[in-house]
């Protein structure tokens, strides 16, 4: 059992159930996490199932009747039991396939609930849409926040975020910096917590990065990635950091020191401070928050504070990575 028990970015989870294609899937998106010797694990238990009536027996009444009336509908929804917001439900409805999951507060335990008639189903991109809410609620109750960011420890100590939306450079420039002494702490998700006075730390969710081709065309130690790996249907490569930069993972807690929001551009790299209420307001577009999803006020007032303690900064990236790794590095360091 110890080898399907995860430390996700803090979060003690040990996954069981029968060996189908949805746990190795979610093994798979797990896999460069550090092995958790937590005995106080969240218990993930898998469930696959052909008809969406047998669903019934493993999630609560409450659940069960609200996927009931949207069944007709494409969707991915947070129920809430309580005022407490500690027990939820959350699910996923396409026209082929159902995901449901449930979180038992009382019992620490996650129950996924997969409806496909047929395997050959493919449910890695929805099962992906479905994790990263529950990461965020489970994070919440934490008084910790989830957000859609590269996180690296530069070669001086401090730590920083990227943040860019979909195909905006994030790996890219993830990659310009490792190849000059960064290391990696994650390539899409980080965990932003708070400690004294106001202070934000934050750790990683190591995964493996998803590479383009324009991307390889940049540096030339990834030029045998197509070789190595089978190109995804989206036309990224999926590969292990660790193929490409031995010893590139950093798994340790950092401060937050430096947060960039991504601008792709031409010439030469250049960077904007940002005023707080932009700063806060682009942060607050990266957290993985879906429909009927919200942070507890507590926690969304001690983030509004704390924006104010960290440098922020819209970075142009200019059209040449080798150049803005040594760049950026350069900048940190004076920061």
């Amino acid at each position: 059992m110890s080898n399907n028990s995860y430390d996700i970015g803090g979060l003690p989870i040990c996954i069981t159930g029968n060996d189908t294609p949805v746990k190795r899937e979610l093994m798979g998106m797990l896999r460069l996490n550090q092995i958790s010797e937590n005995k106080q694990k969240i218990m993930f238990r898998i469930h696959e199932i052909k008809e969406i009536e047998e669903i019934e027996g493993f999630i609560p009444d409450w659940v069960y009747i609200k996927m009931q009336n949207d069944l007709n509908s494409q969707c991915l929804e947070v129920l809430y039991n309580s005022k407490e917001k500690k027990d939820f439900g959350i699910f996923w409805l396409d026209q082929s396939i159902r995901f449901c999951v449930y979180f038992d507060y009382e019992l620490v335990e996650i129950n996924l609930i997969v409806v496909r008639s047929n395997e050959s189903i493919k449910t890695g991109l929805n099962l992906s849409t479905l994790i990263c809410p529950l990461l965020s609620e489970l994070f919440a109750q934490q008084s910790k926040i989830l957000i859609h960011s590269a996180s690296l420890r530069l070669p001086n100590g401090k730590g920083i975020l990227i943040s860019a939306d979909g195909k905006g450079g994030k790996t890219t420039t993830a990659l310009s910096l490792v190849r000059q002494g960064a290391k990696l702490t994650g390539d899409d998700l980080a965990v932003i917590s708070f400690i004294s006075k106001g202070k934000l730390n934050f750790r990683g969710i190591p995964e493996f990065v998803n590479i383009r081709e324009k991307t390889i065309s940049f540096f030339p130690e990834l030029k045998n990635v197509p070789k190595l790996v089978t190109k995804l249907d989206n036309g990224n490569y999926p590969i292990s950091p660790l193929e490409i930069y031995p010893d590139c993972i950093f798994y340790k807690e950092l401060s937050l020191d430096i947060l960039y929001f991504l601008n792709l551009t031409t010439g030469k790299p250049t960077l904007r401070k940002l005023e707080f209420i932009d700063a806060y307001q682009r942060l607050s577009r990266s957290r993985f928050l879906v429909k009927n999803q919200h942070l507890p006020p507590q926690l969304s007032k001690a983030f509004f504070h704390a924006i104010d303690k960290i440098k922020i900064f819209e970075l142009n990236t200019g059209d040449d990575p080798l150049y803005l790794g040594k760049w950026l590095i350069n900048h940190a360091e004076t920061q």
